[in-house]
């Protein structure tokens, strides 16, 4: 096995057989963002993701995004103080990855037959919620960008606890009223773009 020490431009590579620490790299490096760590993490385990994936019935681009998907979850549950990577990076990633593609074929309404097993249980229940609350935020955010650009920026400052008064003033309100009346407007057309969306009822 190998760690990474981490120099400006590029990785030194040491021998080590001390699997945790390589595993707690990844972790770090995910909370880091760090570009180089974050290019190994790709090099090293998405083969097995998109084989894993395109042996059942998905494709190149499913693969990607689910990789995507599964590395954003990991980011924010590793963000969590009480988090603990309990078995090995690629067994969790692996172990994510699989269970974001069950329920995308299960949306699909996938015919014919799929080999993924779903006997191995890692870090359940925490890996679910993680899973709903990163499908609730892209419910909101593929929702949010339908809106016009005013709502888009009215809901953003007021996301920023910005005062009535602060509103009126960035966005050239004609009066406070008013303002209050377009914030309510674009809430509720933001909030029922979500509710007829698809996958409004399986999330909620």
């Amino acid at each position: 096995m190998y760690i990474y020490k981490i120099s400006r431009q590029d990785l030194t590579f040491v021998n080590t057989s001390d699997t945790p620490k390589v595993d707690t790299l990844f972790i770090n490096g995910l909370r880091t963002g760090d570009a180089v760590l974050l290019k190994e993490i790709y090099s090293r385990f998405f083969s097995g993701i998109k084989q894993m994936i395109q042996t059942n019935a998905g494709s190149l681009d499913d693969a990607k995004d689910i990789f995507q998907d599964a590395l954003m979850i990991i980011y924010r549950q590793a963000l969590r103080p009480d988090f603990t990577l309990t078995v090995a990076f690629y067994t969790y990633l692996y172990s994510v990855c699989r269970k974001l593609w069950l329920k995308q074929l299960r949306n699909r309404s996938t015919k014919g037959e799929v080999e993924i097993t779903e006997t191995m249980d890692i870090m359940e229940e925490g890996l679910l919620e993680a899973i709903t609350r990163n499908e609730q935020y892209k419910l909101y955010q593929d929702n949010f960008r339908k809106l016009g650009d005013d709502c888009q920026k009215l809901l953003r400052l007021f996301m920023e606890d910005r005062s009535v008064k602060e509103l009126m003033a960035l966005l050239g309100y004609s009066s406070e009223s008013y303002t209050k009346k377009r914030k309510f407007q674009c809430k509720e057309k933001l909030i029922s773009l979500i509710k007829e969306d698809s996958r409004y009822r399986d999330l909620y």
